[in-house]
């Protein structure tokens, strides 16, 4: 299903910034031990557990050790773009996971306009399967 943004990203920052070595004083650590670098005004301004987590609890790295290294940079490169259009229902699942664990409003909102789609579509889906078998019978 297509991604309509419901809800206003706080950011929308050049994809360049992402992971970008001389912005950055985060690191968060992937599961196969690789690491995103990651500005700590952009976590604290699209979610305010990751803003707790360094400017409170001064957290320098986060160990994103359970989830899919490729979820975890398409989720961190929207918190800089803003833009999220590579959502599949192969990956719906953790980023939806990722977006209420780490308190992102506008991303839940995303989240929840695709399932609706996915519900939609499927019902669709069901229907028509449900319509063709009727016809056959």
């Amino acid at each position: 299903p297509e991604i309509k943004m419901a809800a206003t990203p706080p950011l929308k920052l050049p994809e360049k910034y992402f992971d970008a070595k001389e912005h950055s004083n985060v690191e968060l650590i992937l599961k196969d031990g690789s690491k995103i670098r990651v500005n700590s005004l952009v976590l604290a301004a699209n979610s305010p557990y990751l803003e707790d987590l360094v400017k409170e609890k001064g957290l320098k790295t986060i160990e994103m050790d359970e989830y899919n290294i490729e979820v975890v940079r398409m989720f961190f490169k929207a918190l800089y773009t803003g833009e999220f259009n590579e959502m599949s229902e192969d990956t719906f699942s953790e980023i939806s996971k990722l977006s209420f664990t780490f308190q992102v409003a506008w991303m839940k909102e995303v989240c929840l306009v695709y399932y609706t789609g996915l519900l939609n579509t499927n019902q669709d889906k069901f229907l028509l399967e449900v319509a063709i078998t009727a016809k056959t019978y």
